[in-house]
C-alpha cells in the first residue's frame, strides 16, 4: 500500500503537574506505563505515526511541564501547534479548574488549534471528585473533544488520540481543497485579465452538479 506524503502535526499536552501528562504520552506512543515519573522539566518530546484513511499522520507530542514556574512559557509551547490535549485528574477537582484556565488561554491566543480535554486516572473512579457529565457539558459548549482516560490501564488513550488524528486529517484535507479552489479562481481571473465571466462560471457550476 502506498501512502501520501506524511502529514505532521504538533500536539501539545497541557495541565497541572501530577495529572499524568507524561504517562499519557508514554502509554500512547510506546504502550508503556511507569508508576512514577519525574516531573517534566521544560518540555519533552515523543512521536507516534498513525494511518488514517490511507494517509500517514505523524503526531509530535510535546509533553510540557505543569509547574507554575513554567506557565510563562506556554505561548512558546503552543506556537505552531495544530492540537492541544489539556489534562486534568478526575480525583482532584482543582485540576479541572486549572485545565479550564489552560483552555481559556488557548482560545484567547489562537483559533487554529484543535483542543481536547482528558480526564485522566479513570482507574481511580471510586475516589473521583470530578463529575463526568459536568465536563461533557463543558466540552460540548466549547466544542472540545472529551475523553476520560487511564494511562495506567490504557483505557480511553488510543480513542482520544485517534479522534484527534481523524479531526486533524479532515482539517488538513479541507485546507488543501480550499487552497485548490482559491488557486483555480486566481487562474480564471488571470486568464480573463482580471475579469471573471459570471455566466460561464455559473454554467460550469451547473454542469458540474453537486458532486
Amino acid at each position: 500500500m502506498s501512502f501520501r506524503k506524511t502529514n505532521q502535526h504538533k500536539v501539545v499536552l497541557l495541565g497541572e503537574s501530577g495529572v499524568g501528562k507524561s504517562c499519557l504520552a508514554l502509554r500512547f506512543c510506546k504502550d508503556e506505563f511507569t508508576g512514577y515519573q519525574e516531573p517534566t522539566i521544560g518540555v519533552s518530546f515523543l512521536t507516534k505515526s498513525m494511518v488514517i484513511n490511507d494517509t500517514q499522520i505523524k503526531l509530535q507530542i510535546w509533553d510540557t511541564a505543569g509547574q507554575e514556574r513554567y506557565h510563562s512559557l506556554t505561548p512558546m509551547y503552543i506556537r505552531n501547534a495544530t492540537a492541544a490535549v489539556v489534562v486534568y485528574d478526575i480525583t482532584k477537582k482543582e485540576t479541572l479548574e486549572k485545565a479550564k484556565d489552560w483552555i481559556y488561554q488557548l482560545l484567547s491566543q489562537t483559533s487554529d488549534v484543535l483542543i481536547a480535554i482528558a480526564g485522566n486516572k479513570y482507574d481511580l473512579t471510586d475516589v473521583r471528585e470530578v463529575d463526568k457529565e459536568e465536563v461533557k457539558s463543558y466540552a460540548e459548549e466549547n466544542r472540545l473533544i472529551f475523553y476520560e482516560t487511564s494511562a495506567k490501564t490504557g483505557d480511553g488513550v488510543v480513542p482520544l488520540f485517534s479522534e484527534l488524528a481523524n479531526n486533524l486529517c479532515m482539517i488538513h484535507h479541507s485546507n488543501i481543497q480550499s487552497e485548490k479552489h482559491q488557486e483555480k479562481e486566481e487562474k480564471i481571473k488571470t486568464e480573463n485579465n482580471g475579469f471573471v465571466d459570471v455566466n460561464m462560471a455559473h454554467k460550469a457550476k451547473q454542469n458540474k452538479g453537486c458532486c
